[in-house]
C-alpha cells in the first residue's frame, strides 16, 4: 500500500515539474509571438502606404492607421511579455538537442 502511495506521489511530482517546464517555456514563447506579430503587422501598414496609391485615400488612410495601431499594440505586449519573461526562470535546453550533441 505504501508503495503505491509512492509511486502515485512521483507521478504527481513528475508531472507537476513538466507543467512548470512547459510554463517557463511558454512565457519565453510568448515574447517571440507578439514580437513577431508586431513585425508582421508594421511590415503591412508599410506595404499599404505603397499599395495606397492605387486606392481611394480616405479608405487607405483610414486602413494604414489600423495596420499602425496593431502594429504598436503587439509592439507593447512584446515589451510587457519580455518584461515577464525577465522574471522567469532560463529556459533549458530542449532533450533533443542535448541527446544530439553528447556522442551516445
Amino acid at each position: 500500500m505504501i508503495r503505491l502511495e509512492w509511486v502515485h506521489a512521483k507521478a504527481a511530482r513528475d508531472r507537476w515539474r513538466e507543467e512548470k517546464l512547459l510554463l517557463i517555456e511558454e512565457g519565453h514563447r510568448i515574447a517571440a509571438s507578439f514580437e513577431a506579430n508586431a513585425k508582421c503587422w508594421d511590415a503591412n501598414a508599410r506595404q499599404q502606404v505603397i499599395d495606397s496609391l492605387f486606392t481611394e485615400p480616405d479608405v487607405a488612410l483610414g486602413y494604414q492607421a489600423h495596420l499602425f495601431e496593431q502594429a504598436f499594440v503587439y509592439t507593447r505586449l512584446a515589451e510587457h511579455a519580455k518584461a515577464a519573461a525577465q522574471l522567469l526562470p532560463p529556459r533549458r535546453q530542449p532533450l533533443l538537442a542535448a541527446r544530439k550533441q553528447s556522442p551516445t
